[in-house]
């Protein structure tokens, strides 16, 4: 009986995660769904009964991280280059005073 309740479980959540990775494919090219979020919560359905989810899952991961950080320096080289720009501005603007 023991053995019958560990197949069981184990084939309602391969199919319960191979169902949500279907949903997020399909949310990849409808607006309606959210393909990511659905794609990461079958992976991680399935990683509890196998382990080739939880390399994919790592590597979603490092991406993610890399992309963030990338956002995030774009965003400060945007911030440094607008106060430059500000700062240059101003004086011109004083050096325009000064010379009036």
């Amino acid at each position: 009986m023991n053995t019958l309740l560990k197949t069981v479980k184990k084939v309602v959540i391969t199919i319960v995660g191979f169902a949500l990775l279907f949903l997020g494919v399909l949310g990849l090219f409808l607006p309606v769904l959210q393909g990511i979020l659905f794609i990461i919560l079958g992976l991680t359905v399935l990683s509890a009964e196998y382990h080739w989810p939880s390399a994919i899952k790592e590597k979603f991961k490092d991406y993610f991280d890399r992309k963030t950080k990338e956002h995030e320096e774009n965003k400060k080289r945007k911030r440094e280059k607008k106060a430059k720009k500000a700062a240059t501005k101003a004086a011109r603007r004083l050096e325009k005073r000064r010379a009036e």
